[in-house]
């Protein structure tokens, strides 16, 4: 009997954890002997482009250094610098398409040579998608076969694009300048309609703005927005996850003082990066045999995913006190909040988020500014069974400090985007080859003894008989078997 068995391939999405660091630097436009009056100093990175290559990522793009000056009263200070790296990684091949982001960490204000340098730390981090192919049989003529059906992770489509966000509001007093601001995006959900995938979010918009006679104001607004990006494939139903970022922001004050109020015109460019994958079903055959022929077959063992998809989860956290103060204090400003680190781990189907977060505050001690900070940890728990997850968005919003007497303490809400998936293990049949003919016997009846917790396909497999005949005789058998069982079987002589 020759067996030509029907072969399909299969389209696997694999997944591979990226991660770089690089450090970049640049020069200021200050004063040697302002760099000791510096108290504090962030920089916003952006990811201009990122390309895998046969063992290696290149990846470039421009950082932004901003440092906030307390000599003789709050001043700000900025400066940009374009940067270009390759990365080893030597399981990455050309094709693979990077999804992430970059970001800009430990920054320092230094005098390198009598020079004010700004330096710090770029962190990649991401994941490289990459389609692979696996042949598996999906019929074989002329034989029983075991049909199994496993959930597969496709990648539809991936893009990139750029949204500018307008905002304006009015505050009752007039305002010299705008000293320090910083955003932070929070996206509440992602959908896929028709041709376009729709980005729901807010940024929270934070300011420090010079006031007359050296005052200091604090200033937050939340600008909600709802991009619609393009993206041909797309279409209801599938599973859509982004990263979007900040990637400029330009504030205008508008000052009207005889009416003792000003106007902020506030335009940010965000980034959005999105992805649309499909979970598709495979229908493959796991085993089979012939009634007339032994039959040898060919696994190969294969692990695909399913996304059970993207779920936001927020846990608001207290923080409790950070510092004790000994002089007269003022707390300013919220001056910044980010993920300093993070883990995720999985244990018993469960998965929760462990990090660390960096805060800080501006504060006025005995009439001096300086910046508090202090790192809290923190626990995100997944609350739904899953084998792995995976982070696609990390952020700090709703950062509240509290002065009370001489002791500051902070809370704040730690907002995490997680893509869950479940895992299986698929032994695919991927050659059939026809062996001797089965021995056949001669009685009229027979006694079958099952093993315990066979199946009945393990029974008609060893019999050598179609799985309705067995159930003819023998309807009132429950599966899995407990090996006590007498299986009679009748045959035509």
């Amino acid at each position: 009997m020759t067996i030509t068995p029907e072969i399909k391939k299969a389209e696997i999405l694999n997944c591979m954890p990226v991660s770089a660091k690089n450090a970049v630097e640049c020069k200021l436009p200050i004063a040697e002997e302002d760099v000791s009056s510096v108290i504090f100093a962030s920089a916003r990175a952006v990811l201009g482009s990122a390309e895998c290559t046969n063992g290696e990522i290149r990846y470039g793009g421009k950082v932004t250094f901003y440092a906030l000056l307390s000599g003789g009263g709050i001043k700000k200070c900025e400066a940009g610098v374009e940067f270009s790296y390759r990365q080893e990684i030597k399981e990455l091949k050309e094709g693979d398409l990077f999804v992430g982001e970059i970001t800009a960490e430990n920054v320092r204000i230094t005098s390198n040579n009598g020079i004010p340098t700004a330096t710090a730390t770029l962190i990649l981090t991401g994941k490289a998608l990459r389609k692979d192919y696996a042949d598996y049989i999906k019929e074989v003529p002329e034989v029983c076969v075991k049909k199994c059906q496993a959930e597969n992770l496709a990648l539809i489509a991936c893009d990139v694009k750029d949204f500018d966000l307008e905002e304006e509001f009015d505050v009752d007093y007039p305002i010299n300048e705008v000293v320090w601001h910083g955003e932070t995006l929070k996206v509440k959900s992602v959908t896929s309609g028709i041709g376009s995938v729709n980005i729901e979010g807010v940024v929270e918009l934070s300011s420090l703005v010079l006031l007359d006679e050296g005052k200091t104001e604090y200033v937050k607004r939340e600008v909600p927005f709802n991009f619609e990006q393009e993206i041909k494939f797309a279409y209801p139903g599938l599973i859509a996850t982004a990263k979007a970022s900040v990637v400029d922001a330009n504030l205008k004050v508008v000052v009207d003082r005889a009416k003792g109020k000003s106007s902020i015109a506030v335009i940010l460019k965000v980034c959005a990066r999105t992805c649309v994958y499909e979970n598709e079903a495979i229908s493959y055959v796991s085993d089979a045999y012939s009634e007339s022929n032994h039959l040898f077959l060919e696994r190969a063992p294969l692990k695909v995913d399913k996304i059970l998809g993207e779920t936001v989860i927020e846990k608001r956290v207290l923080g409790g006190e950070i510092a004790k103060f000994e002089k007269s204090t003022l707390l300013v400003c919220p001056i910044f909040a980010k993920i300093e680190e993070s883990e995720v781990v999985c244990e018993n189907g469960l998965a929760k988020l462990n990090g660390v977060a960096r805060v800080g505050a501006l504060v006025c001690v005995d009439g001096s500014h300086l910046v508090e900070t202090a790192l809290v940890p923190f626990e995100v728990e997944c609350d739904e069974a899953c084998d792995k997850l995976s982070i696609n968005r990390a952020e700090i919003t709703s950062v509240d400090f509290s002065l009370v007497g001489d002791s500051l303490s902070v809370e704040f809400t730690v907002c995490v985007a997680v893509e869950k998936t479940v895992s299986s293990l698929c032994g695919f049949v991927v050659k059939v080859e026809c062996g001797e003919e089965r021995v056949k016997s001669n009685s009229a009846i027979s006694v079958f003894i099952p093993n315990k917790n066979d199946t009945l396909w393990d029974v008609a497999k060893t019999l050598g008989i179609k799985e309705e005949e067995i159930l003819k005789t023998n309807g009132d058998l429950a599966f899995p078997l407990t090996g006590e069982e007498r299986i009679v079987i009748y045959r035509e002589i």
